[in-house]
């Protein structure tokens, strides 16, 4: 297929735009010509690229898909997610990252835990297990251990739906509108994925499965009694899709509370302003369990204000 010229022009703004985005010094102006310039006739062409990200990683990927997209252009993913962990995460310890993706937070965990620490990244997705794998073959990941299994309370079998292309990221064991079955996939508790060792030494478990995460918790009950003291364990959670599922979200916060765990807020800001202007602000306690929507919620033994 030939190129157009507005292709080739965009093509060609792209590391014109990423550098302006991620490295000139003065942040006034970058989020107009994100929303004037770049999102609209630049962002979204597909370009396949192999970059850095801010914290050092190489990443493969793609511009027309919302998490690579964003790696592209502004180097990081989740930025409130990433400063967390960065200041969580020390060498030795072991990182759980359940619904791995692509692998970012995988990559970002290897380098903290370094060749003492461990990585588990679990992931579902058979397209998105080559993602995982083709990025860790980018770096130095010797300490990571790849699962392909979906994480639920139990062994058994499960469908598996692949999400839209510009978002792969909502893929999941729940079919959507823009869903396509990829097939079927082996599920199972996170404490028997894990080793012994492992789970002994998890300091952070992170749990992004879209929809399927009360699941997850329920099956994780063995970790949460006789885990890591300092154990945290942030959770995707979503109460409409939750109940759609016949599910309430106030389960995970009772699970955790059982085991004495107190939940915080991490605020996640999808907005290009939350990229350009990105100023780190520590979780805050939740008093309840009623979320107005989805909500990035880390649960530690600590019982603070915030973190």
């Amino acid at each position: 297929m030939s190129t157009t010229l507005p292709d080739k022009i965009a093509r060609a703004a792209m590391p014109v735009s990423r550098a302006y985005l991620r490295h000139f010094p003065v942040r006034r102006g970058k989020l107009l010509a994100w929303q004037y310039l770049v999102e609209p006739f630049v962002a979204w062409r597909r370009n396949e690229y192999v970059t850095q990200t801010a914290f050092g990683a190489t990443m493969c990927g793609r511009t027309d898909e919302l998490l690579q997209q964003y790696v592209y252009f502004f180097g990081v993913w989740e930025p409130q997610l990433t400063e967390w962990i960065m200041e969580r995460l020390k060498p030795g310890h072991v990182f759980v990252d359940v619904g791995a993706n692509a692998g970012y937070f995988t990559l970002l965990g290897s380098q903290l835990v370094g060749a003492g620490g461990r990585v588990v990244a679990v992931e579902a997705s058979r397209s998105a297990m080559r993602d995982l794998q083709r990025n860790l073959a980018q770096n130095p990941t010797d300490n990571v251990r790849v699962v392909h299994a979906a994480v639920a309370d139990g062994p058994g079998r499960v469908p598996f739906y692949r999400g839209p292309a510009d978002n792969r990221g909502l893929s999941g064991m729940l079919p959507g509108p823009e869903h396509e079955l990829e097939g079927e996939v082996a599920t199972d508790s996170l404490p028997h994925l894990l080793t012994g060792d492992e789970r002994r030494r998890t300091r952070l478990i992170k749990i992004d499965i879209e929809g399927a995460e009360v699941l997850a918790v329920r099956g994780m009950r063995p970790i949460l009694e006789s885990g890591h003291p300092d154990l945290e364990v942030l959770v995707e959670v979503d109460p409409a899709r939750l109940r759609h599922q016949g599910m309430r979200a106030e389960e995970i916060f009772e699970i955790f509370a059982t085991a004495g765990f107190t939940p915080y807020a991490i605020e996640n800001d999808y907005s290009a302003s939350g990229y350009v202007k990105h100023q780190f602000r520590r979780p805050r306690r939740l008093r309840d369990a009623k979320l107005v929507g989805e909500t990035d919620v880390l649960f530690s033994r600590i019982d603070a204000v915030t973190l």
